[in-house]
């Protein structure tokens, strides 16, 4: 409901079809009356080894993520790097990213599944800058990136060695890719990428080696 999602949080509660009255948003929030229960049926597109993920998940969160959320958002910070390198470590940065960077190598159902999950988390700016990593600023590197910079970029940022970001903001195109103008062509030496472009109302050169 919009009450829940100006307190920037998230309740995954689409999955079950429930209607929870505004009145009780911030309750629920607070005392997790939500609680999933991985119930399989007939219809469910689940399987065991999905739950298994999902469980595997959920201790994470548990452990080193929701015990702190009220303290980072005092501090109107995360710990990234260490909450990114835990995630890492379980496969969680990299469920569908092929194995020889590092990834599980599974099938995209599985990353739904971890995205539901993720709703477990109880802040909504988390899950969502663990999403940016996992399936915004990496896959299309997984697809068109040669070998040599997957193992550069793509590998560390499965194992949660690097925090991914995402630039495709600018002037006059917001967050529609398809309108970007900002161009990245290769120096004069081959050796460099020289970036053009508009972001936040200023010019911006940028040389990458």
């Amino acid at each position: 409901c919009t009450a829940c999602l100006s307190r920037s949080m998230m309740l995954r509660c689409f999955s079950r079809s429930l209607v929870i009255p505004k009145e009780l948003c911030f309750r629920v929030r607070r005392i997790g009356v939500l609680s999933t229960s991985f119930e399989l049926t007939d219809e469910a597109i689940f399987t065991d080894e999905h739950q298994t993920l999902r469980s595997s998940l959920r201790k994470l969160i548990d452990q080193h993520i929701n015990p702190y959320v009220d303290e980072w958002e005092e501090a109107k910070s995360f710990p990234a790097h260490r909450v990114f390198k835990k995630l890492g470590e379980a496969g969680f940065l990299g469920v569908t990213k092929p194995p020889e960077y590092g990834g599980l190598g599974l099938d995209f159902s599985f990353s739904a599944a971890v995205a539901e999950e993720l709703g477990h988390i109880t802040c909504g700016a988390i899950p969502m800058a663990i999403g940016v990593q996992a399936d915004m600023a990496t896959p299309a590197l997984t697809r068109f990136g040669s070998d040599e910079l997957k193992r550069q970029f793509l590998a560390p940022s499965i194992a949660g060695d690097v925090v991914a970001c995402l630039g495709v903001s600018e002037v006059g195109a917001g967050s529609d890719v398809a309108g970007i103008k900002t161009t990245a062509r290769p120096s004069s030496t081959g050796d460099d990428l020289i970036i053009n472009g508009w972001k936040c109302g200023r010019p911006v050169e940028l040389s990458l080696a």
